[in-house]
């Protein structure tokens, strides 16, 4: 999942207009646990709290025993783990507002080239549009060259196009899972499943509302 906010015992800042400091008390991402193994950090909110809030939600999540990926500016980390049949899986978190194109291609083709099944979440394209725009093509297309066999989006908050590049499902952006925004089309989101066969493997989208 991807987590867009800070952790922090310190009391939430609430506001109408940006900039906004999204913040989570431990015992609600601690609610969690049961639910999800990884987070990715990579994202415009990882760091609403400056760089402090950024280690205190990492430090957070370590103690909380909930694995991450990723982060706002400093570079793309990647979270590797061995499938059920010893399927070798890269989550490659990338926020297009801190990190360089070419470092985030770089990470992919490395994984790419060791064997192991790479999938980009990158938080990407404009708010509120629910259709990816041609720099999310252009960038997707970098993407699968560089050798990612799976693209998750977020960030527009609205679900938008899914289309195929050279054989890559491109989920450009799952909209929102949990969120108490009221706009339009901000009430409904979607969930992948990836499932692996030994002879491939198969994508599942679920709604959510």
């Amino acid at each position: 999942a991807n987590l867009e906010g800070t952790i922090s015992e310190a009391m939430s800042v609430a506001s109408n207009e940006p900039p906004f400091r999204f913040t989570f008390a431990p015992e609600f991402v601690e609610a969690m646990l049961p639910f999800f193994d990884v987070v990715s950090l990579a994202n415009n909110h990882s760091r609403d709290r400056n760089i402090d809030g950024e280690i205190e939600t990492q430090e957070w999540l370590d103690e909380l025993g909930l694995e991450w990926f990723g982060g706002y500016g400093t570079s793309v980390l990647v979270h590797q783990y061995g499938g059920e049949g010893g399927i070798q899986v890269s989550l490659v978190g990338y926020h297009e507002f801190g990190t360089s194109v070419e470092e985030l291609v770089g990470v992919i083709a490395q994984e790419s080239q060791d064997g192991r099944f790479v999938i980009v979440m990158p938080h990407w394209g404009e708010e509120y549009i629910g259709q990816p725009q041609d720099g999310q093509r252009e960038l997707a297309t970098q993407i699968v060259k560089a050798g990612a066999d799976l693209i998750i989006g977020g960030h527009p908050h609205v679900v938008q196009g899914i289309e195929s590049i050279d054989g890559v499902p491109v989920i450009y952006s799952l909209g929102n899972f949990v969120f108490d925004q009221i706009a339009p089309g901000t009430d409904v989101g979607l969930s992948v499943t990836v499932l692996f066969y030994e002879d491939g493997g198969r994508v599942y989208l679920s709604p959510i509302e």
